[in-house]
């Protein structure tokens, strides 16, 4: 019969299931996996200033500005992927700052990469020199300078014709030459929340105190592991963990603190009692599943842990 451990993701609070007793009289040492901790080398940080953000896709988002001219309602915002352009306005505050807001679902569905996002300022009031304009039997949207002249088809970015990016950079200048503080300007760097799991030593016995350690871009709270039997019986692998291991139980949980590093490369690590839950003589697998923090939308394993029986003696021949 086979186990597994289901690393159920990053969470900021998570009750953590009481390590239960057993009646095994077998004293727990340590074992250390083959792969220790890894110390983890300085990088280059994408530029920390007042321009440039990184955030976990599914991470909610704020980020407040204040203007340069008096007397406007609204600014107007645009977000360029490599392949998507999205746009609305927001109002200004009597303090003349703007509070631009992007909640979890929102940034969810903005894949890895970088996004390039203006913020234009409005001629007066809420008019804006450049005019957005609906087209064609397919309902292109096209954007226009004040006289007229065609400055971007919305579908070259979406087709792939155009790289957002790029796009961007043109919309960006036509706005530059209605007038100083026309525009501002971030970029935002998302990254998909991902956690690894360092190697573990090949074999282990019963009593063993087993480390599993790795690495994640979360950079609070803990991640959740639930240690559950394999192989699934159906309806036993939605149950809630319990406190032992058997062929068809809930199995149980323990907790993996997130200590932050250098530039989101955190670290985190965790013990496993082999002596405790009623662990057997088999075959066990360290597993993601697909909540918060996760490199898959499926289970998927990363190491096999092997546990036999404490060896007995054995009778010595004259």
């Amino acid at each position: 019969m086979l186990c597994v451990l289901l690393v159920t993701g990053c969470v900021s609070q998570s009750p953590v299931t009481p390590i239960g007793n057993t009646s095994q009289t077998i004293t727990p040492r340590t074992i250390i996996t083959t792969s220790p901790l890894a110390t983890l080398t300085p990088v280059q940080c994408p530029q920390e200033s007042s321009g440039s953000f990184t955030i976990l896709s599914g991470d909610p988002f704020s980020y407040r500005e204040f203007i340069h001219r008096e007397n406007i309602s609204i600014i107007r915002y645009w977000i360029f992927g490599d392949t998507s352009i999205v746009f609305n306005t927001i109002p200004v505050q009597q303090d003349q700052s703007f509070n631009f807001t992007l909640n979890g679902q929102e940034t969810s569905r903005m894949i890895n990469g970088n996004y390039r996002i203006l913020f234009e300022v409005p001629t007066s009031g809420d008019t804006f020199d450049l005019k957005i304009s609906y087209i064609g039997k397919h309902n292109d949207t096209v954007l226009y300078d004040k006289s007229g002249n065609r400055i971007l088809n919305f579908q070259d970015v979406t087709n792939n014709n155009l790289n957002g990016l790029n796009a961007a950079d043109i919309v960006e200048r036509e706005i530059q030459k209605t007038g100083l503080y026309s525009v501002s300007n971030i970029t935002l760097i998302v990254q998909e929340p991902l956690i690894t799991i360092n190697p573990v030593s090949d074999h282990y016995y019963l009593g063993d105190m087993i480390e599993i350690n790795g690495t994640t871009n979360c950079d609070k709270g803990e991640i959740q592991i639930l240690v559950h039997s394999l192989p699934f019986v159906p309806g036993c692998e939605n149950q809630e963990p319990s406190d032992v291991l058997c062929g068809c139980c809930e199995g149980f949980g323990i907790t993996a603190p997130i200590i932050t590093g250098i530039c989101g490369n955190n670290t985190w690590s965790s013990e496993i009692n082999t002596s405790q839950h009623n662990f057997y003589p088999g075959e066990f697998g360290l597993w993601f599943d697909d909540r918060d923090c996760s490199p898959s939308d499926n289970l998927f394993p990363f190491e096999q842990l092997n546990i036999s029986a404490v060896p007995t003696n054995p009778t010595l021949v004259y």
